[in-house]
């Protein structure tokens, strides 16, 4: 019997396990002292990698390529070099028939790791000359990636998630993290424990609600509103810290100007929270001597994300809750690897133009890392909603 040291494949966090393998088989899974998890696992860590084993619960594990010759058909098992052969020779057919733009090709922020993306988009890129590239991450961490590196100039998170215990507000938006990290949601208790106020923006009443100071329930599509009218407040009875903007910030005016009939009055009855409530709460964080903002799926996937993403950074700037210890603008990631994803081009442009350390690249640059040959098609990638 031995311990083999591992990272939970689940979600975002990183969870550190230990894997006790007994005659090569699994057979259960301890925690391990990582930085985020401290010894600790969810019920995903700790029993959620039985699928390894096969168990047949659900779909089998597939052991060996399986080919559909004609629609409608079953599934026939074939050897490798059979698999690699038929695809082969379709990819061949379709470009030759209707053009390397026919096809498109998508990966997966669990799989078995960045360097396999980087081989497909390559391949995509270099041999099949596509820009058809995609994957989830283009999704739920794309819009913040390009949010937060128009507002910031950098698409990451600013703090660490053992950062979170210590900030003394937070912000939680759009954001269900008992259930999509509870790991993650550790640190939110820890906080509540040291003394934090906990603002929660979320139509459903989740567990952070729960143990919330306040809970705005806004309705479903009115992100936007609720985040502009935050500025408002803030700007209008002058909670922003005038120092802190004055010598890290620009473009006061002309956000001053785009919140400007967002009052609180004007749009409640967009948001379905009451303009006393969203005071309240502007003037619960402008107070609290650090802050943290936290976002999910409920921000990014939606339409007007990536503006929404930029708004909450506004907040940051505006209260002075970046650059310091126990402050920042954390989208937590849904998935382990969504961040690589994008950094080795697995995404439609303009996405992967954020890509090597989320850092802007010109066009040109990203064909040449991402594997173009010359004369191959340059135009951007199209993915799924096009």
């Amino acid at each position: 019997m031995k311990k083999i040291t591992s990272v939970c494949p689940y979600c975002g966090a990183g969870c550190k396990l230990k894997l006790v393998v007994d005659n090569n088989k699994i057979i259960r899974a301890e925690a391990a002292d990582g930085v985020t998890n401290q010894n600790q696992l969810c019920l995903k860590g700790y029993y959620g990698w039985d699928f390894l084993n096969d168990t047949q619960l659900l779909t089998p594990r597939l052991k060996q390529p399986m080919i559909r010759y004609q629609k409608g058909g079953a599934f026939t098992p074939v050897s490798w070099q059979e698999a690699i052969r038929y695809t082969a020779s379709k990819l061949r057919e379709i470009k030759e028939k209707h053009g390397p733009r026919a096809i498109m090709t998508t990966g997966s922020s669990r799989g078995t790791g960045n360097e396999t993306n980087y081989v497909m988009q390559k391949f995509a890129r270099a041999v099949l000359n596509t820009n058809n590239v995609d994957c989830c991450a283009r999704v739920c961490h794309g819009p913040s990636v390009a949010g937060l590196q128009q507002a910031l100039g950098n698409g990451a998170m600013s703090n660490s998630i053992s950062d979170i215990e210590n900030s003394k507000c937070l912000l939680v938006f759009g954001y269900n993290c008992a259930d999509s990290h509870p790991i993650v949601a550790r640190r939110v208790i820890k906080a509540r424990d040291n003394g934090a106020k906990i603002i929660v923006c979320d139509p459903r009443r989740i567990e952070t609600a729960r143990i919330a100071d306040r809970h705005l329930q806004l309705n479903n599509g009115s992100n936007m509103a609720l985040v502009n009218a935050f500025g408002y407040v803030l700007l209008e009875e002058e909670l922003y810290n005038k120092t802190y903007v004055e010598r890290y910030t620009e473009g006061l005016d002309a956000y001053r100007e785009a919140v400007k009939d967002y009052a609180p009055e004007a749009v409640e009855g967009i948001v379905g929270v009451s303009a006393r409530e969203i005071r309240e709460a502007m003037r619960m964080f402008a107070a609290a001597p650090s802050a943290t903002i936290m976002w999910g799926m409920g921000v990014t996937q939606f339409g007007q994300a990536v503006d929404v993403v930029r708004g909450l950074a506004s907040l940051a700037l505006l209260t002075g809750n970046l650059g310091r210890p126990n402050v920042g603008v954390g989208p937590v990631r849904g998935q382990k690897q969504r961040t690589g994803r994008l950094r080795y081009g697995r995404a439609a442009e303009p996405v992967s133009r954020l890509s090597g350390g989320h850092r802007p690249r010109r066009a040109g640059e990203i064909r040449r890392r991402l594997g173009h040959r010359p004369g191959a098609d340059g135009r951007p990638g199209r993915h799924p909603h096009h």
